[in-house]
């Protein structure tokens, strides 16, 4: 069940970062909201090229581009630099009412989620013992720093453009902001979308070959990617993004939605964790547990998908293993 929930942020998540890289491009080249689409979709062809030899052929790529952007946000906070008083004055009146905290704190769960994406990668490190774990924990750091740097650069931010960031970077170097963090966002974005189009791959085949799946998707190609999953994930990518364009649906409410279905599984990993792991560990996983709790709460109703999905999914996986039994 969690392997199929996980599979299933594919209609939702994967588009909603394409429309995010969308955005800079918007900045970058200052097009009109007609290419939206096909910008869009030619990013969904662009992953196809990227996946089609497996990830070990972007994976220098993304590196690279994990240390420019690291190196732009540090040359942004020495440029701009940070007066701790006024953060201080920003900070010290907080609302009076906890729904917008909650609301917020919800959203931005979104800037975190995803790092789980690499454990159905695993297979593609060359030792996973020795290196998936330092991986993960490093990523997680690294992308924390970045993301807690860049809201202290966005607190005293004003302007009218999609990108505020374009803004601090004209604001640090008096200009070009636009193609700077158009270029490292699209990007960005593409490389995002790269590792969970990976990910969903590998999930689908494994999957497949478990015979929860059909076994259509066990099929491999000269590389060893199952092209047959692949070619269905950016598929059903294509068209949420097609229905999305004519029914104008919201970001927040794509986000929202996916981050559902992400605190399902944490709280599914962290029960787990309670069985699995040593005593030890057992304060950290009631503790996550908790922090899953109240960020469903945040949620509200869309964690209906999440739930909609988890209620049709569990009878039917039972029936099948029944089935198999018999």
């Amino acid at each position: 069940t969690v392997g199929l929930l996980f599979l299933f942020i594919v209609p939702i998540g994967a588009p909603a970062s394409i429309i995010m890289t969308y955005w800079f491009f918007e900045t970058l080249l200052n097009v009109s909201a007609a290419y939206a689409l096909p910008i869009q979709l030619l990013n969904v062809g662009l992953l196809f090229f990227l996946n089609y030899r497996g990830i070990q052929f972007s994976a220098s790529l993304q590196l690279a581009l994990t240390i420019l952007i690291t190196g732009l946000v540090i040359a942004l906070i020495l440029g701009k630099g940070i007066n701790l008083h006024e953060l201080n004055t920003n900070i010290t009146e907080l609302p009076s009412q906890i729904s917008p905290i909650m609301a917020a704190m919800s959203l931005a769960f979104w800037s975190f989620l995803g790092i789980e994406a690499m454990s159905h990668l695993a297979e593609d490190f060359r030792d996973p013992k020795r290196d998936f774990l330092p991986a993960v924990l490093i990523g997680t750091v690294v992308v924390g720093l970045i993301y807690l740097s860049c809201t202290v650069l966005l607190l005293d931010v004003e302007n009218n453009q999609t990108i505020s960031m374009v803004a601090v970077f004209n604001q640090v170097f008096h200009g070009y902001g636009s193609v700077f963090i158009g270029v490292l966002g699209i990007a960005g974005g593409i490389a995002t979308v790269n590792v969970y189009t990976a990910s969903l791959t590998r999930l689908a085949w494994r999957l497949s070959e478990e015979n929860v799946l059909p076994s259509y998707f066990k099929k491999t190609n000269a590389f060893g990617i199952p092209q047959r999953a692949l070619l269905f994930i950016l598929l059903v990518m294509s068209v949420t993004l097609i229905i999305g364009y004519i029914g104008a649906f919201e970001l927040e409410d794509l986000i929202g939605w996916v981050n559902g279905v992400f605190v399902s599984i944490y709280f599914a990993s962290m029960l787990a964790a309670l069985v699995l792991l040593p005593k030890r560990f057992r304060v950290l996983s009631i503790l996550a547990c908790i922090v899953c709790g109240i960020i469903a709460i945040g949620l509200a109703e869309k964690m209906l998908y999440a739930l909609v999905l988890a209620a049709l999914f569990l009878p039917l996986l039972w029936l099948q293993i029944h089935k198999q039994q018999l």
